[in-house]
């Protein structure tokens, strides 16, 4: 949206210069970038956030290629991350999940990709804003085709899990927090000083809003009102607040429209209610950006504070009144695991429940008593999890709580890495202009609050794009010079890039391998075992080998690699449960019953190792 803004007034010029052209090449590829990683699940699979991470390598070898070079206020938070991810895979030599470890690296050196990039590109102020403006397009774009998919599709609830919108995602708290991110940049647009780039600033604010308030998150909800609230006190600019609090009131003439959708989601029936509400959210965009033209006189900041106390005192009696015949029981909700319960209309917002993690902290906590210097190692709360966890039904792989997911895996040392990384990531961004600055505040503000109690983290599609921010808004200052540190560069550019790439091509053969089983065994063991030797600590190519012998016949065989997976697995007792039924057509019972021991031993709750092979 503000990209197509920026086009229109480019073309109402005589002639469009050479920096114009150089601002084009690099918008594009960011905001395509930008918009294919948010889209495809988050990039939360391998085979989505590989090939984004050796892209953002790939431009940054080409930028370094060129001459450009990475800030040193934008280097010291990337090589933070850096440390952290080398002491995961480091942690992995005394407890935990080794593959685990080798992917937490991974990810942290595409997020440390992500920072330097932002920082490459951003050259100057405007060149900052510009990257600022490019993401910003690619999370409008998938803000306004999540949208349109659900005005058009002939089948609307299909992108919603009960009540809730997973969206492109996949998960509702992410997909919260991805449109989320591209709400402060849309602020700072929407107070230039061009008419097109404040309407699409304003109309760009209110239709990720209308997207975020559709998910039903709540954490993504807290988490946006956060990191505004951030930016307008980073800023301290009349205009950026005066859109807030317009996005304000558009996201809550939303809110009638969304309790009706809320309810039909109930009935099964809610293809006119969703309908209906993507029209009204554009319909309010729409207003948003004609409002955003109005020549106003800019108030003091007497008036700015009255306004906001107003605007936080009517969304206080709004929210009394709609929990009020909750308040009697508010207190037993907050101290409930159970999932967010609410009448048909009222939106789960309305919902105080912890949704199971309490559970999830009081198992992390156990791990962080028992070693809390140097944590039982990376993905250890998996494997924690299914043997101590009082609730039955549920399985989960982080506690909800990026810190205690930290301190608990990684003890006091990866904590102290990370907590270095966010130090250092504000202090660079406090050096950036008022506008760039406020935006970057406000975007890690959001990941971050959303991060502490959820596992958005692990989505590099939400990471990456707010990191670009941050690395745009560090920009300033001296840059990182000299022929050591640009050999340096390129030794980890290529290094990341083959620790990258080895788990990605591990991945692509167990695939192959899983396509090929049925047709011809020989060919996909070949590719099983391949993926082995790439990724010597990879569960899904042992497991692989062993279906592939179960499917000719070879039981024994398959149920030794079933064994071997559940060494590299992050819930081993499912390997364990299929090494019982191998060895059970391979006519050993003994071994079965030493299989089913184990996966018992492992996640003693699991009612299906009660019964069948393991009763």
């Amino acid at each position: 949206m503000a990209f197509a803004a920026s086009v229109a007034e480019a073309a109402t010029s005589r002639a469009v210069t050479r920096p114009a052209v150089q601002d084009l090449i690099l918008v594009v590829p960011v905001a395509v970038a930008t918009w294919l990683a948010t889209r495809f699940h988050g990039a939360y699979e391998i085979s989505r956030w590989a090939p984004l991470g050796l892209l953002l390598l790939c431009g940054a070898l080409v930028l370094t290629i060129a001459g450009w070079r990475v800030s040193r206020r934008a280097a010291a938070p990337a090589v933070a991350l850096i440390a952290l991810g080398v002491w995961a895979a480091v942690s992995a030599g005394w407890g935990g999940v080794p593959d685990a470890g080798w992917t937490t690296l991974d990810q942290l050196l595409i997020a440390a990709a992500a920072l330097a990039v932002g920082s490459m590109l951003s050259t100057t102020p405007q060149r900052a804003r510009m990257v600022q403006s490019a993401v910003l397009i690619g999370l409008g774009l998938q803000g306004v085709e999540l949208l349109a998919r659900l005005g058009l599709s002939a089948n609307p609830q299909a992108y919603f899990h009960g009540r809730v919108l997973y969206g492109l995602t996949g998960y509702q708290n992410a997909q919260a927090a991805i449109l989320a991110i591209g709400i402060p940049p849309a602020l700072a647009l929407a107070a230039s000083d061009r008419r097109f780039l404040r309407a699409a600033g304003a109309a760009g604010a209110v239709l990720l809003s209308a997207g975020v308030l559709l998910t039903e998150s709540r954490g993504g909800l807290l988490a946006l009102v956060v990191g505004v609230l951030v930016q307008i006190v980073w800023t301290r600019d009349a205009r950026v607040t005066t859109t807030a609090l317009l996005t304000l009131a558009g996201a809550g003439a939303l809110v009638v429209p969304l309790s009706h959708v809320d309810a039909a989601l109930f009935s099964g029936d809610a293809e006119h209610a969703i309908r209906v509400y993507v029209v009204l959210a554009f319909a309010a965009a729409a207003a948003a950006g004609i409002l955003a033209q109005i020549r106003m006189p800019m108030p003091n900041r007497r008036v700015l504070a009255a306004a906001a106390i107003l605007a936080i005192s009517v969304l206080g009696i709004f929210g009394s009144l709609t929990l009020e015949p909750r308040v009697s029981s508010a207190w037993s909700q907050l101290t409930s695991d159970a999932p967010p319960t609410a009448a048909p209309g009222s939106t789960r917002l309305v919902s105080l429940s912890f949704n199971g993690r309490l559970e999830a902290w009081r198992v992390a906590a156990g791990a962080v008593a028992a070693h809390p210097l140097l944590g039982e190692g990376p993905a250890s709360f998996a494997l924690r999890w299914t043997e101590k966890r009082r609730l039955e039904s549920l399985y989960i792989l982080q506690p909800h709580s990026l810190e205690l997911e930290l301190l608990s895996e990684l003890g006091i040392l990866g904590l102290g890495w990370f907590l270095a990384f966010v130090v250092l990531a504000y202090r660079g961004a406090s050096r950036a202009t008022r506008s760039a600055g406020g935006v970057a505040g406000g975007v890690i503000s959001i990941v971050l609050l959303q991060a502490s109690y959820d596992w958005t983290w692990s989505f590099p599609g939400l990471v990456v794009p707010a990191l670009v921010i941050v690395g745009a808004a560090c920009a300033g200052g001296a840059r990182v010079r000299g022929a050591w540190a640009t050999t340096l560069i390129f030794a980890i550019i290529l290094v990341s890039s083959a620790a990258i790439a080895a788990p990605y091509l591990a991945s692509r053969q167990v695939d192959t391998a899983r396509k090929l089983q049925a047709t011809n065994p020989e060919a996909a063991w070949s590719h099983a075992a391949t993926a082995a030797k790439l990724d010597p600590w990879s569960e899904e190519a042992r497991a692989a080998q062993a279906s592939i012998a179960e499917s000719v016949g070879k039981f024994s065989l398959a149920a030794r690699k079933y064994h071997d997976a559940a060494a590299f697995a992050l819930q081993p007792w499912v390997d364990f449960y299929s090494e019982a039924l191998a060895w059970q057509r391979a006519g050993s019972t003994p071994r079965r019953l030493l299989a089913c021991r184990a996966a018992r031993a492992q996640n003693p709750l699991e009612p299906l190792l009660s019964r069948d092979r393991c009763g």
